[in-house]
Parts: C-alpha cells; structure tokens; sequence
C-alpha cells in the first residue's frame, strides 16, 4: 500500500536525503539540508573528470564526514583539527549509480515468502 502511494520502504535514506512521514503518514524523502550540496558537489566533480579517488580526496580537504559518522554526529563537516576518516572510492562510485539520484528510486522488486 505505501509503495503504491509513493512511499519510501526502505529503512535508511540515500546520502543528501531524510526520510520522513507526510502528514497522510507515508514516508517519504526529503533533502537533507546539511548533506544533499554535498551529494551535488561529489556529482560536479565525477562530470568535470575527477576519479573517485581524487574525489575522496577533495571530501577529505573539505572535512566532511562519511556518511556512518554523519549519521552518529549529526554534522556533515568538521570544524576541528581533529582526524576523520577517509571517503572509500567505492562508496562514492555506489553513491553515483545509486537510481535515488537520479530520480528512478526503484523499491519492492524482492519479497519475502514464508516458509
């Protein structure tokens, strides 16, 4: 029924985005004011020809938090000299094949049977 209605099933948000309940009580994702320039500065920088290494690299410069840190945090980007970890290449090449951004999100493809 959610799924129908254009709900968001999944238990996390994508990276730049947050779920969350309308007032019909289905879930749906919203951007993230702290993350979603980030998403869109990691997908600039993947169409000017940076590797997703040199990507890392530039996430790292700019101190932003991985998404696991972000999550527990609640920051996106740093603001002591503090040490942060470093973006895996291929969590960023996931984050850029990931449908949700490109608006083609597809849920529901797998369901679960009894045994």
């Amino acid at each position: 029924m959610r799924l129908k209605q254009g709900g968001f099933i999944c238990g996390v948000a994508p990276y730049g985005y947050r779920a969350k309940k309308d007032e019909d009580g289905i879930r749906r994702l919203y951007p993230d004011e702290n993350t979603a320039p980030i998403v869109k500065e990691i997908f600039d920088a993947y169409l000017k020809g940076l590797s997703t290494s040199g990507i890392s690299k530039l996430l790292l410069e700019k101190r932003v938090y991985i998404e696991t840190d972000y999550r527990k945090i609640g920051k996106a980007i740093s603001d002591s000299d503090e040490p942060i970890r470093l973006w895996k290449q291929t969590t960023i090449l996931q984050l850029l094949k990931n449908r949700a951004y490109t608006g083609t999100l597809i849920q529901g493809r797998n369901q679960k049977t009894s045994l």
